[in-house]
This record gives C-alpha cells, structure tokens and sequence, in this order.
C-alpha cells in the first residue's frame, strides 16, 4: 500500500467513527461560515455599529408633530385591525392583483397608501378597498420635501430593489408607518407582492395577545409579529426557517404591528436609522436585537407563512399556509411568473 492509499485509508476509517466524524463536519462547517462572515461584515462593522447608534437617537424630523392623518381611523379598520399596502404607480398591475387575492381570502376594508395620486387614479373605485395619497396632506408633503429630497423622488415607475429610487420609497414608508401607528389600531402591513391565501388577523391576533379568556390589550405578549426572511446563508436559513434558531431574521415586509409606546418608540428609532440607510429591513433587525427600546416580538411559523425563498426553492402549499411572500424575486416580471405557475395571478 502507498503512502497515499495509506492516508486516505486512514482518514475513511477515522469518518467512520460517528463522534469524529460529527467534530470534522462541524469544523469544516464553521471553517467555511466564519470565513463568509468576516469576508462580509468585517468591512461593514462600522456601517452597523452607526446604525445601532441610530436607533436609539431621535430623528431629525419633528415626529411630536405627526399624528393619525385621520379623523375617524376606525373606518379604515377590519376587526379593529387596518390592513395596508403600500405603493406607487408603477406597481398599480401588482396592487390590483394584491387586492383580487385579499378580497378572495375575505380580507376587506384594505388599505392602499398611494405614493402618488396617479395610483389611485388607476385603481379606480373598488368597494372594499380605500386609497389614500399622503403626500396631498401639507404636512406629509412638507416632510417628504425635507427628508427625501423631492428633486431626486419621483413617485411612478417600477422601483427596483436596491436603486436609490427605491430606497427613498422605504424611507417614505417608514415615515407612513409612524403616522398610522398614531391612529391608535394595531397594523398589519403587507407588501404588494404578498398573495393572502386566507385571512391571518385570527391567528396574528392569539400569537399577541395569547387565546386566554382574560386578554390584556395593552400589555400584548408579542408587539411586534414578523414573517421569517431568508439572509442569504442557505445553511442558516435552512436552520433559522424551521424555528431552531429562535427569532429569526425578520421580514419588514410582512408585519402586524401594535401601536404600544415601546413601539412608537421603536419607529421613531427606525425614522432615525433611515436617515443614514435606506434599507429598512437591516434598520429592522438591527434596531430589534440592539436598541436600548426593546419590544416585545416575535417571527411567523415559516411552513405557513412562507417567503420567496422558500417559493425559488420549491415550496410545496401542503401545510395550508395563510399567505406567500413572493419576496427575494426583485424583477417585477419574474414575480408575476411565480405567481401565475402557482395559479395566484388575477391579471
């Protein structure tokens, strides 16, 4: 026997053993993670550092000034609950087809916040459904002026993931979000290119509150409740997915949202964090894990709430899930695919 054949006999027999091989997989697998990790957050750390800084401090905005920008918020609600998408024009095919799949799910009362008035314009009247152009409000159009840069934001068109288009939009978003919350009804806001396959307020409602006979709703178990999200490291997904990890990373697309002071503290963080980085869903987790405002939250079960991950990689519809997120497919015609291969597609 050579010396080789010797050494690679060695190392079979030395595999074979169950507790051996277990520590090789487990090194080899660290090995290769913490490699991927340094490669990508090392010359991030002081991006991240600042923004955990920026969720504990105020924002530059005058948020004691913002309110509910309704008189009666109630009429926007379904089960006390206001169920909102938000958009712009160039998205208005994408909102109809949310709309159609909620409507078929006996989701009404919806809420579509309109970026531009042109949205609304397009939606048309649809019984069951408002839309609402905050920027025809002074006081949202002031904002957006001082924050956002109006030269630089236009409101129609598609807005790809990542463009500074894009970016300004969650900006935007989170500035909606801050306002509503002063509405005083809990939130549940969903992306455009979420299918609601049945209503979830039941199931969201027992996972704040508890199913108890005596509820407190101003003291909920969970303030915050988020749909799981992918990272990107498919090794930890496949682990952070099945619930082995605790919370999970959380989605800021799909979210149901109680509006206790911890939380409006919590968004003013976020309004914070967003004046140095667009991306609302690092600001989310971010502020989450490390802010000095910590909430009560917690992530969905992802078999029944599944994300676009989980679409790209086969998911089959066999646990009755209540909703698919068709997230991580940032082209806007590669979504309408997945969803017309799944039958989810209105248009």
């Amino acid at each position: 026997m050579t010396y080789l054949a010797y050494i690679i006999h060695l190392v079979k027999r030395i595999l074979k053993a169950p507790k051996i091989a277990a520590l090789v997989t487990v090194l080899f697998f660290l090995a290769e993670n913490v490699t991927e990790l340094a490669i990508r957050y090392v010359p991030e750390f002081n991006r991240l550092k600042q923004g955990i800084h920026n969720c504990d401090r105020l924002p530059k905005i005058d948020t004691y000034g913002i309110m509910c920008p309704f008189d009666k918020p109630s009429l926007y609600a379904t089960n006390d609950v206001i169920i909102l998408t938000y958009a712009n024009s160039g998205w208005s095919s994408q909102v109809t087809n949310w709309i159609c799949n909620a409507k078929k799910a006996k989701l009404s009362n919806l809420l579509v916040v309109a970026v531009n008035e042109d949205l609304c314009k397009s939606l048309g009247s649809i019984e069951g459904v408002k839309c609402w152009t905050p920027s025809l409000s002074p006081a949202f159009q002031h904002l957006k002026d001082k924050t956002m840069q109006q030269s630089r934001f236009n409101a129609s068109g598609k807005a790809q993931w990542g463009t500074q288009k894009y970016g300004l939009l969650l900006k935007y978003r989170t500035l909606v979000i801050y306002s509503l919350l002063k509405c005083g009804h809990p939130l549940l806001l969903s992306d455009t290119d979420v299918i609601f396959l049945k209503s979830p307020l039941n199931y969201l409602r027992q996972l704040a509150y508890g199913n108890g006979s005596n509820i407190d709703t101003l003291n909920p178990k969970n303030e915050m409740i988020f749909q799981k999200d992918a990272t990107g490291w498919r090794r930890f997904d496949s682990w952070g997915l099945r619930g082995w990890l605790g919370n999970w990373y959380a989605c800021a697309g799909f979210a149901y949202i109680i509006p206790t002071p911890a939380i409006i503290k919590f968004w003013e963080g976020m309004l914070a964090f967003q004046e140095f980085d667009w991306n609302d869903q690092v600001g989310v987790n971010l502020c989450l894990r490390y802010s000095n405002h910590r909430v009560r939250w917690t992530t969905l079960d992802s078999q029944i709430f599944p994300n676009g991950r989980m679409v790209q990689d086969g998911y089959e519809m066999n646990q009755d899930p209540f909703v698919i997120h068709f997230n991580w497919i940032h082209d806007f015609n590669d979504k309408i695919k997945y969803m017309k291969l799944r039958k989810l597609w209105c248009g």
